[in-house]
């Protein structure tokens, strides 16, 4: 979104999709998720373009919701167990920096510490 709002010179908000899960795991995100949007610490970016609310669904209602659980997948495998058997299929389309760095454009780590190095 951020690229949009550069090249299009209006800024783009954004919001954030999830899958549900169990009543108390929908209850934590939505606590990490309002702490994104007033939280200035050193541990995860600022969001000033994210829209309050959280969207929450089950997947099996959202086509989107099943396309993004496969790219999370992918990618926690990759990431956990050095497993890139489905993370190499789409690592191309992953945003990159100038140097051709995902870290940091389309590979977000929150909280920032303890993040994976390629």
């Amino acid at each position: 979104m951020q690229d949009i709002s550069k090249i299009s010179g209006y800024p783009i908000n954004e919001i954030i999709v999830c899958d549900h899960r169990a009543p108390n795991e929908d209850r934590r995100l939505q606590e990490l998720h309002a702490k994104l949007l007033i939280d200035n610490n050193h541990t995860s970016s600022r969001y000033s373009r994210l829209i309050e609310g959280l969207f929450i669904a089950p997947s099996h209602f959202s086509i989107g919701i099943q396309l993004a659980d496969m790219v999370a997948g992918a990618t926690l495998r990759w990431s956990k167990n050095d497993d890139t058997r489905f993370f190499d299929q789409i690592k191309s389309t992953f945003r990159k920096s100038e140097k051709e760095e995902t870290e940091g454009y389309g590979l977000i780590y929150f909280p920032k510490t303890g993040r994976r190095v390629e």
